[in-house]
């Protein structure tokens, strides 16, 4: 997670107020947390983080008030409706 916030490219890193240049600066952010719920938030949206995709999935359906929880169609990431 660590290349993804500070040296990859091909991603934005994560919006938190605080300045994150080094790798102490992201360790420490992690333990503050209103920072770390931010920068889980953020890797967890990159995508990247396969093994991940249902429990985004569920917390989605969660946050919608569903009661009947259903995977949806988790390989084009697109959000299932309840």
């Amino acid at each position: 997670m660590i290349h993804l916030a500070l040296r990859c490219k091909k991603t934005t890193p994560p919006q938190i107020n605080r300045r994150i240049t080094t790798e102490r600066d992201f360790n420490e952010a992690l333990s503050d947390q209103n920072h770390s719920r931010k920068i889980v938030r953020w890797a967890l949206g990159l995508g990247r983080l396969r093994e991940f995709d249902l429990a985004i999935e569920l917390e989605d359906q969660a946050e919608k008030g569903c009661k009947n929880i259903k995977r949806g169609n988790l390989k084009k990431r697109e959000k299932s409706e309840c």
